[in-house]
């Protein structure tokens, strides 16, 4: 097994599972985040992509993967918002930690298209989300869905 393919099976895929056995809790959602943004770095390295990006492009390929997949771009915001609460990069959906929590989500607000939504309409009243600095909010839920199929793609198109 390659070296991303073992870090999502074993990390990232358990991690997922954890969350979506207890879907409230925030600490498991930030701890799947902060994994599948850390993916990036695997792939980076597993590929020698600092001959594309520079010797610390890390940063550079993950902007990539987020203007291909904006889920992923999101999923990194609220990663690094968990490691450093605040955000400075200008390609940013959030600018803080305090942006991502557990509430309730405003219909009329709502950025997840329905049909990318992995809870019920029961449940959508407290559930875990963000609120981006337009003012739309996404549950955690469909981003982290929407980035796992994205990485399971990835993984399975470069034969790892």
């Amino acid at each position: 097994m390659s070296m991303p393919r073992d870090f999502f099976e074993k990390v990232v895929k358990p991690s997922y599972q954890d969350w979506r056995n207890e879907p409230l809790a925030e600490h498991r959602a930030k701890a799947l985040f902060g994994f599948a943004n850390d993916m990036a770095e695997r792939i980076y390295h597993h590929f020698a992509l600092e001959k594309k990006y520079g010797k610390h492009g890390e940063g550079r390929y993950r902007d990539e993967l987020g203007r291909t997949d904006p889920d992923f771009g999101l999923l990194r915001d609220i990663a690094d918002g968990t490691k450093h609460f605040q955000l400075g990069r200008t390609n940013r959906k959030i600018s803080s930690a305090n942006q991502t929590g557990r509430g309730a989500l405003t219909w009329d607000k709502l950025g997840d298209k329905w049909e990318d939504t992995a809870y019920t309409f029961e449940e959508s009243g407290d559930l875990l989300m963000t609120t981006l600095d337009t003012g739309e909010q996404r549950s955690l839920i469909s981003i982290a869905n929407n980035v796992m199929s994205m990485w399971e793609r990835l993984l399975n198109e470069n034969g790892l």
